[in-house]
């Protein structure tokens, strides 16, 4: 691929909060990986600061993943990033993937109480 990416996988996961879309997009040697989880809460404009605040909030709160603000559409998105060796890379994306998915659940109430406060 011309971006350096070499694969795609995107799976639907159902937390204890909410169903989440996850993607996994490998480079091109498939010793890194990133993980995103889209579209993790829609911000209305007139509430960006407030999340703004919120997702700074959760960042401090959590080690392995980071949330950002996605301004092309105003959502909150997950992001987690990896290296490793090609021979361990099902296992090592299973793991991220069960962090990941617990530190969204974790993070989703507070994202949501900044939201509708």
């Amino acid at each position: 691929a011309e971006d350096g990416i070499r694969d795609c996988w995107v799976t639907g996961v159902q937390t204890c909060a909410l169903p989440i879309c996850m993607g996994f997009f490998f480079d091109q040697d498939c010793q890194d990986v990133a993980i995103r989880v889209f579209d993790l809460v829609k911000v209305p404009e007139a509430k960006l600061d407030v999340l703004l605040k919120a997702i700074n909030a959760v960042n401090r709160r959590f080690r392995f993943a980071k949330f950002v603000l996605d301004t092309d559409d105003n959502s909150v998105q997950a992001e987690l990033d990896a290296v490793f060796r090609s021979h361990d890379v099902g296992e090592i994306c299973l793991e991220l993937m069960a962090r990941c998915v617990d530190i969204c659940d974790k993070a989703y109430p507070d994202l949501m109480k900044a939201l509708w406060a």
